[in-house]
């Protein structure tokens, strides 16, 4: 890559930035910390303080004899004796998760053994072996409260306050403002815990002044999150739901809390299937959040027993359902605009369920780490829409950036269907303009591309680990799920094999079909039951 292919795409990386994400940027590049300081708690804890029941127990850590396995991610490394709390060889994200202390919500062991790896983990941070960070630190901080909000009769309770109280004075002073999106909201939820159970008004007060400017902003007209990750979205929605179980009910958290949950909880019964399934568009996949059952039983015993009937509008989305087809598309390109780190280029994918089945999925997600795979699942290749050359419609890069992004607009819709228009230009410097029209009815969903192009282009749709192919004909795909896909004016159609995400680290082995065409003709898929 030349010097002035990186500067552009650094160019058009930053140029989408807010400058309060510049400043902090810098503000924290200039002062790193290298460890946690601690400090003496010397007040009291609130002895009102209710908290939920976590919806699951993680079998994180298993301990025999002098080796210590931890579990996560699907991932699992045995220590002896000892935890290496700053271990990376499966990646940063496993280390983080490691550190948000999880075992601490497993039934499964010893308190002893749970309030002792807590104390180590602490040293480690308070040594410098281990270098605290926000983020793991806004997860770790929630569930020590929790911790130690129902436990009393704790041996090192007061040490762990003490770490307790260092922990959420550090992230006070590092909020993650260079990232914003759901990294300061998790500052924020976990300065409000913290603060509500260790009486410290500043904390209360930093918070609910995050949640004032964050939540308008976050949180979309439709109820979904702006950051369009399905998996994100439940766990936010989450951390609003156990905010609103320990927050007493006058307080002025409370209506907005409300309002928040009921609109979320409405824009993810929208955004998943009749069969509970989660729609994994982005950064999404299933086991790292809890599920939309779950989340609804939650709210239930938060109080809440309805909410609004979403149509899908900001989050740029849409769904259409009849005759047992479900169908949702994604609508908008790379949002929101100034962090895009779990955003996908997959502009005019959709992800199509029949019978309460899924047929045409998203792969999904099943890494953070920087290579190969990561670079696949971002790409508009690994879409159920179309690409020259294999080329992105965004400019992926990295784990998490973007720098180029696509137009795209919506010129037509109704109840039965849309027309969307997207134009990105391409590495030759030509503008690529693709439109997609999709007509909705009870017996079959018809989808049609047209592109500007001369030269021939590629379509592609991914299917669920476990739909087959029965027939592949030169214009027809018969499924063993009793659907039929017709082809109208394409060249050829090949099957080709993929991985299928079915979490973080977990994938199953599937089947697609890549199709092609070329300019002035038109693609058009039937799906109906045969």
């Amino acid at each position: 890559m030349t010097f002035l292919t990186k500067a552009r795409r650094y160019y058009h990386t930053l140029r989408y930035l807010k400058p309060v994400q510049l400043f902090y940027q810098v503000r924290y590049r200039l002062s790193p910390v290298s460890s946690l300081k601690r400090i003496e708690f010397e007040g009291k804890t609130s002895e009102q303080f209710a908290l939920l029941a976590p919806p699951r127990e993680k079998e994180v850590i298993q301990v025999s004899g002098s080796e210590i396995s931890v579990t996560v991610l699907n991932q699992t490394i045995t220590f002896q004796k000892k935890i290496n709390w700053a271990e990376e060889r499966h990646g940063k994200l496993w280390n983080y998760q490691l550190q948000y202390a999880d075992f601490l919500k497993q039934n499964s062991l010893p308190l002893s053994t749970k309030e002792n790896l807590i104390s180590d983990l602490y040293k480690w941070l308070e040594s410098g072996k281990l270098s605290p960070e926000p983020y793991p630190a806004s997860l770790r901080v929630m569930n020590v409260v929790r911790f130690l909000a129902t436990n009393n009769e704790l041996e090192r309770k007061d040490e762990l306050l003490d770490f307790l109280y260092s922990e959420l004075h550090f992230l006070e002073k590092r909020l993650e403002y260079h990232l914003l999106g759901n990294h300061l909201l998790e500052n924020g939820f976990a300065l409000l815990m913290g603060g509500a159970f260790m009486n410290n008004q500043r904390w209360t007060k930093t918070a609910r002044h995050i949640f004032s400017e964050e939540v308008p902003e976050q949180i979309l007209s439709d109820g979904g999150h702006f950051e369009r990750s399905p998996m994100y979205h439940l766990i936010l929605l989450y951390r609003f739901l156990e905010a609103l179980y320990y927050l007493p009910s006058d307080d002025d958290l409370h209506p907005l809390f409300l309002e928040t949950s009921k609109k979320m909880l409405g824009w993810i019964d929208q955004m998943s299937f009749q069969n509970g399934d989660l729609a994994h568009f982005n950064d999404s996949t299933d086991g790292q959040s809890c599920s939309k059952n779950e989340i609804f039983q939650i709210a239930r015993e938060c109080g809440i027993t309805d909410y609004p009937t979403t149509t899908l509008g900001e989050s740029g989305f849409r769904r259409f359902e009849a005759g047992g087809v479900e169908l949702l598309v994604d609508v908008s390109g790379i949002e929101p605009i100034y962090q895009p780190a779990h955003a996908h280029a997959d502009s005019l994918s959709f992800i199509l369920y029949y019978q309460g089945k899924p047929i045409i999925t998203d792969p999904g997600v099943s890494t953070y780490e920087t290579g190969e795979r990561r670079n696949w699942e971002r790409s508009t290749k690994a879409h159920n829409t179309v690409t020259f050359r294999d080329q992105n419609t965004a400019g992926m890069w990295d784990k998490f950036r973007v720098a180029s992004r696509p137009g795209v607009e919506i010129l037509k819709e109704s109840d039965f269907g849309l027309d969307i228009s997207l134009k990105y230009t391409l590495k030759s410097g030509e503008l690529f303009k693709q439109t997609r029209n999709i007509e909705f009815t009870t017996g079959f969903v018809e989808i049609t591309d047209f592109v500007n192009l001369e030269q021939a282009v590629d379509g592609r749709l991914h299917f669920h680990p476990n739909i087959r192919i029965q027939e592949l004909t030169k214009n027809k795909v018969i499924l063993n799920c009793g659907i039929t896909i017709k082809f109208l004016d394409v060249h050829q159609i090949q099957q080709f094999t993929y991985k299928c995400s079915t979490g973080f680290n977990r994938r199953s082995d599937s089947i697609g079909i890549c199709y092609t065409f070329k300019k002035n003709t038109s693609l058009r898929i039937i799906l109906q039951s045969t």
